[in-house]
C-alpha cells in the first residue's frame, strides 16, 4: 500500500513548507553529470553520509558552543585560529574531522576488533564509542593535557612485537606521561589493556579521564556509575573500566555542569551521574608525589562489541601474532624503516582482514569491489 502513496509530492511539499530545497529536483540535477548506470546514487555511499554528517551536526551544538572543554587532539587543531589545521567554520553545515584522521589499532589475529588510539594517546576501546584519556594534574594548578600539547612534546611509538603495541609518550614542564595500549585476551573475552606510568616534580594526580567523544567527534555517555569495590566505572550501564586499584577521588559531571575537567579540584564524591544531553564525564584521580611515579594498569573488557555484533571467535582467536605471521613471507633489508614498514603492513593486512576485509578499523569498515577496480 506505502508504494502507492504519493511520495514526490510529500517530499517536495515538505522542503516547501521548510523552505530548503526540493531534493528531487536536485538529485535529477546530479544525474546529469553522470553516465547512464544501474545504480544512480549508491545506496550505502548515501547512508554513510548521512550519519557522518548526523555526527557534524551534534558536533556543532556540543563542541562549537564548549570550547573550553578538554577535546580530542583533532578539535584542539582544527579549532585553533592560527594552526595550520585550522578550518573556518562560519558557512560550514556540520564539523567533521577534516585534518588529523590518523589513528592507528590495536588489536589481536582472527579477532575483527579494533580499538583505536588517536596521535595524543586517546583510547577508543569499542566501535564509534567513547574514549578514555590520562592527564596530570598538580596541587599548584599545572596540567599536562596531551591533547593542547605542541608536536615536539609528544612521541607515539607502534610496537610490533611481541604484539601490537601504541605508546605514546608526552612530557612537559617537569610532567610526563607514558601509556601503552595493546589488546589482550582475558582468558576469552577481547580486554583492552592500557599501561600508564606518570611522573611530576610536583604533587598531583594522574587523571584517568572518561570522554564522550572520539576521533570523529561526539560519542554520548548517558551514565556513569562506581562499579564493584570501588575500582572502576561502569558506562551507560554495559561496559566496565577497570583500574589496578582504587582511586582516591572521584570527580563526575553532567553536560549541565560543564567538563570534569573544570572541577578537579572540588573536594565532593561523585559515585553515579546521568545526562539528558549524553555529555557525563568523569575522573578518576590517583595521587603521586613530587618526584615519584605512579604506575596505572587500566582494562576494558570488549563484551559489549561482541554482544552488539554477535561475534563468535575461532578458537584460532587465542593464537599469538608470532604464530599468525609463520605463514607470510619474510622480508630481510638492511635499512631499519623499510623493514618496519614491510613488517607493519604484515600485521595491518592480517589484523584488518580477521573477518571481511576492510580498508580500515574505524570509519571504513565496508569494502566496496568499485573502489577496487577504479
Amino acid at each position: 500500500m506505502l508504494r502507492f502513496l504519493p511520495w514526490r509530492f510529500i517530499i517536495r511539499f515538505a522542503a516547501r513548507r521548510y523552505g530548503v530545497m526540493d531534493p528531487i529536483s536536485w538529485l535529477a540535477r546530479l544525474r546529469a553529470f553522470a553516465r547512464p548506470s544501474e545504480v544512480q546514487e549508491p545506496i550505502e555511499l548515501l547512508r554513510a553520509g548521512i550519519v557522518f554528517h548526523a555526527r557534524g551536526l551534534v558536533n556543532v551544538k556540543a563542541i562549537q558552543h564548549n570550547l573550553d572543554w578538554v577535546w580530542p587532539f583533532w578539535v584542539e587543531r582544527q579549532f585553533k585560529p592560527g594552526d595550520p589545521s585550522f578550518v573556518p567554520r562560519a558557512f560550514s553545515f556540520s564539523h567533521i574531522n577534516l585534518t588529523h584522521r590518523n589513528w592507528t589499532a590495536v588489536g589481536l589475529p582472527e579477532i575483527p576488533i579494533y580499538p583505536i588510539v588517536d596521535p595524543r594517546g586517546l583510547v577508543t576501546p569499542l566501535h564509534d564509542g567513547w574514549s578514555v584519556d590520562f592527564w596530570i594534574v598538580t596541587k599548584d594548578g599545572a596540567r599536562l593535557l596531551p591533547s593542547k600539547l605542541e608536536e615536539s612534546e609528544v612521541r607515539q611509538i607502534l610496537h610490533l612485537e611481541p604484539g601490537l603495541r601504541v605508546e605514546t609518550i608526552a612530557e612537559k614542564s617537569g610532567l610526563r606521561i607514558r601509556s601503552e595500549a595493546t589488546m589482550v585476551m582475558d582468558g576469552t573475552t577481547p580486554t583492552v589493556e592500557i599501561h600508564v606510568d606518570a611522573s611530576s616534580d610536583r604533587n598531583g594526580w594522574l587523571i584517568a579521564a572518561v570522554r564522550p567523544y572520539n576521533p570523529e567527534g561526539i560519542q554520548f555517555i548517558d551514565s556513569i556509575r562506581v562499579s564493584g569495590p570501588g575500582d572502576g566505572l561502569e558506562i551507560n550501564k554495559k561496559t566496565t573500566v577497570r583500574f589496578s586499584e582504587a582511586p582516591a577521588g572521584l570527580r563526575m559531571a553532567h553536560y549541565e555542569e560543564g567538563d570534569v575537567h573544570s572541577d578537579l579540584a572540588s573536594s565532593e564524591e561523585t559515585t553515579s551521574i546521568t545526562c539528558d544531553a549524553g555529555m557525563a564525564t568523569a575522573a578518576a584521580l590517583f595521587p603521586i608525589s613530587a618526584g615519584g611515579e605512579k604506575h596505572l594498569r587500566v582494562s576494558i573488557p570488549l563484551t559489549e562489541e561482541m554482544e552488539v555484533r554477535n561475534l563468535k571467535l575461532p578458537e584460532s582467536a587465542t593464537s599469538p601474532w608470532s604464530e599468525a605471521i609463520l605463514p607470510t613471507a619474510r622480508l630481510s633489508i638492511a635499512e631499519p624503516k623499510i623493514q618496519f614498514l614491510y613488517d607493519a603492513a604484515v600485521r595491518t593486512l592480517l589484523l584488518l582482514s580477521a573477518d571481511e576485509l576492510v580498508p580500515g578499523p574505524n570509519t571504513y569498515r565496508r569494502f566496496w569491489f568499485r573502489d577496487a577496480c577504479l
